[in-house]
């Protein structure tokens, strides 16, 4: 966790209008009290946006005196990566799009968690496959009938964070996977409006009302300044309109 999280302040200026929009920085670390909870939240909606209809897991055979757990993980990585090529090949499923989530036993072992979209994917041939690409056959196969039961699947086995493994994602997922119409993960911080230290954006609030702007806020954390009398940005706002206005010139080859 970053001793500053959420102490830090951004701020944005609107180049047309000279209002400036400050809010909050977060440092978004897994091992952050604040920001773990955030990641779990679009973890699970990322999870959820794929609309998966197949929730797998490898899992490595134990043998701590022939590998580490590092080892044992990336071992899993390459074979689920030869599973999706040979299927590919052999044509069993024409598309997989799929994310995945590391999670260790409590021997401190790694299982390897996916919701996949594709069409049927029989569990013997997985096993053979893990059997021969990481001498790991237990698998294990299960239809997800709901967006709901996919988003308990995943929450489920992301309670505390998905496991980091030297040499390994957290998780990862497949670049067609997400379905939603807006596929930028949008970061959820309202929640914790009030369980922050906010000495400095209020500090720098300070600085814009001594200058006359007027602020709007949105929250404890986060305003906009917006200009009165005094326009500290009307040079630079005078510069982009030039360059807006500035004819095209073709490039002669």
């Amino acid at each position: 966790m970053s001793d500053l999280c959420g102490e830090w302040t951004g701020s944005r200026i609107d180049l047309n209008t000279g209002e400036v929009a400050a809010g909050a920085i977060w440092c978004k670390s897994w091992l952050c009290e604040y920001c773990a909870p955030i990641r779990q939240k679009q973890l699970m909606a990322q999870a959820v946006s794929g609309n998966p209809n197949k929730f797998i897991t490898l899992t490595s055979r134990y043998r701590p005196d022939e590998m580490t757990p590092s080892d044992a993980a990336r071992q899993l990585v390459h074979a689920w990566r030869m599973v999706v090529q040979r299927g590919k090949r052999e044509k069993l499923f024409k598309d997989i799009q799929y994310i995945a989530v590391f999670e260790l036993t409590k021997k401190g072992w790694p299982h390897l968690h996916i919701l996949a979209r594709c069409s049927f994917l029989a569990q013997s041939w997985l096993s053979d496959r893990l059997r021969e690409y990481a001498d790991s056959p237990i698998v294990d196969v299960r239809t997800v009938k709901s967006r709901k039961r996919a988003a308990w699947y995943i929450a489920k086995y992301t309670a505390k964070a998905p496991t980091k493994i030297d040499g390994c994602k957290r998780y990862w997922r497949t670049r067609g996977y997400d379905l939603s119409p807006n596929k930028r993960d949008k970061c959820l911080h309202d929640h914790f409006i009030g369980y922050l230290t906010q000495g400095h954006i209020q500090e720098v609030a300070g600085l814009y009302e001594a200058h006359d702007y007027i602020l709007d806020w949105s929250g404890e954390n986060s305003f906009i300044a917006i200009p009165t009398e005094i326009d500290f940005h009307a040079k630079r706002r005078e510069k982009h309109r030039r360059d807006l206005k500035t004819p095209y010139k073709e490039r002669r080859l």
